[in-house]
This record gives C-alpha cells, structure tokens and sequence, in this order.
C-alpha cells in the first residue's frame, strides 16, 4: 500500500521540509501537541499545570535537535522489514542522532507536508495509516500535517479526528523561501565568476 505522492519533485515541498526541521521551528510546532519551553526546559500541560519533563530537566539550549527526511515507515521493527511508506520527515530533542529511541530523547513530531491541494480523505488515510506504524519504528507519536494552502474548517477537523494536527505554511515560511532564493543566486553568481565580498 501507498500513496501518491504528487508533490514529489516540487521544490517548494523540499523547501517547506527544511523549514519544519529548523530547531526553532520544530519549538514552535511541539507547542501545537502541549509541549512547550519554560524557564528554557521542556515541561507538558498537564491537569492544567505546566510540569517539566524528566527527573533533571536540561536546558533546551543544551539539548541537541536531529531530523530524518523521508522516513520510511516498516511494518516490524526489523531493517528488511515491508515498507508502507515514507513519512516526509521527523525531528526530535535529544537522543541519539540517528534513531528517536533510546536514553534522554525529549519530545519530537512526525510530519507530511502539501504543497499540491488533495482530499482531505486522502490525507486522513495516510495519517491513519502513519500513525499506526510510529510504535513499532521507534518514532514520536506526535504527527503534523502542512500545508501550504488553504483548508475548510471541516477539512482541518477530519485531519485532527484521524489524529494529527495541521498547520497552514504562510508568513515566516514564505520569508524562508526568500531567503532560500536569495542564497541560491548568490551562489550562482559565485559560481559563474562573480566576485566574492
């Protein structure tokens, strides 16, 4: 089983990618799942109390950030296990660079992004399909969906009911994407003789 990826190959989804892994805005994204910085440590809501994570918190400033790009997602926990699909990203606090798992792993989310406008029953079928095989590979079980456009209020429900959050890409995303632009010219410039300053 799979799904269409019909963003494939477009450069502002690999752009909207890099963006969600920033550390700073992998900070604000843990907001959306309760997870929030206070005094520059982890702490989740709970019962409406604010409570830090782990028995000595460590600065947030301290705690390494990792990310994976086009995940793959198996069904077991073997490496020659069937793949189902390829979760666009994950990006995590702590641990070990290369897994999620293992000793002082903080909070992280998985994420699909959409740059191209498709169903929401088709974005609520991959989440419901995603969620299922976080566990068992080792992965936060926090999943976001972004997009780059618009959805109905309705549409955002049926993608909360399947059980992850959305976030619409606008603003700072967009300033990103500019700033993305600007470099790659200044280092075509370069690369065609220009000068360097």
């Amino acid at each position: 089983m799979g799904f269409q990826d019909r963003d494939r190959g477009d450069e502002k989804h690999l752009l909207a990618c890099k963006y969600l892994v920033q550390k700073s805005v992998s900070l604000r994204v843990m907001r959306m799942f309760r997870i929030e910085v206070v005094d520059n440590r982890f702490e989740t809501l709970i019962n409406g109390k604010w409570v830090p994570m782990g028995s000595s918190p460590t600065p947030v400033s301290e705690i390494p950030h990792h990310f994976k790009l086009e995940h793959p997602l198996r069904r077991g926990d073997r490496p020659d296990a069937f793949v189902v699909g390829f979760v666009d990203g994950v990006s995590w606090f702590g641990g070990n660079p290369n897994s999620y798992s293992g000793p002082f792993s903080y909070e992280g989310f998985n994420f699909e992004v959409k740059t191209t406008p498709v169903g929401v029953d088709e974005i609520a079928k991959q989440v419901s399909l995603y969620l299922t095989f976080l566990q068992s590979n080792n992965l936060p079980p926090h999943f976001l969906v972004a997009t780059t456009f618009d959805l109905s209020r309705s549409d955002r429900a049926i993608i909360e009911a399947a059980g992850a959050k959305h976030a619409r890409l606008r603003g700072d995303f967009e300033a990103f994407c500019e700033q993305d632009r600007i470099q790659r010219a200044c280092e075509a410039a370069n690369q065609d003789g220009g000068d360097e300053v």
